[in-house]
């Protein structure tokens, strides 16, 4: 089942090696030059959802100021992924980036890895990004920044929304692994 979200292909043989990060490898599909496009499309959709109807430049500045949040929410959610998965015991391989957003891809069979494993690790991700929205919303109390407070509300926003039980997001295997035990069934 291709991610959600993703629309590459991401067995294709194409992907290219980039570097390794404490023993990940980081990998990108040939698309994945596409993300900072995808994601500042995403933000000008948000800026024009916002409500502020200023000039056609700050409507500019606040649509990458979206896509830069969401690209950094994207970043710490992984980031939680591949420290979660050490502590759990079972190591992200590849993080492979995309055009739309990384993909987490762990070599073992999810069958052989304890239930708590798959929850500690898919609990990573989400919990990355509300941890950044709390420390930003802390932040923001102090230093009355608008731009901190839109990074705050994007990381909880993907914070939450991962947390959802839908298929080939972490909520789905949270929710599966509390209530159902094995992948499988």
């Amino acid at each position: 089942m291709r991610p959600l979200f993703v629309i590459e292909d991401i067995r294709s043989p194409g992907r290219t090696f980039l570097f390794t990060m404490t023993g990940v490898r980081v990998e990108a599909t040939r698309y994945a030059w596409m993300a900072p496009i995808n994601w500042l499309v995403f933000g000008m959709l948000i800026a024009a959802l916002d409500g502020d109807r200023g000039s056609v430049v700050s409507t500019a500045a606040e649509a990458a100021v979206y896509a830069a949040a969401l690209y950094s929410a994207n970043v710490f959610h992984s980031l939680g992924h591949i420290v979660g998965g050490k502590i759990a015991g079972a190591p992200m391989d590849i993080l492979l980036l995309t055009s739309t957003r990384d993909v987490t891809l762990y070599q073992t069979d999810p069958s052989t890895c304890p239930v708590g494993v798959r929850v500690g690790r898919s609990l990573s991700g989400p919990a990355a990004n509300i941890m950044v929205a709390l420390l930003c919303f802390s932040m923001t109390a102090l230093l009355s920044s608008a731009w901190l407070e839109r990074v705050a509300l994007v990381n909880l926003a993907v914070g939450l929304w991962t947390l959802c039980p839908i298929p080939t997001m972490d909520g789905w295997v949270i929710w599966r692994g509390l209530f159902r035990g094995r992948p499988g069934e």
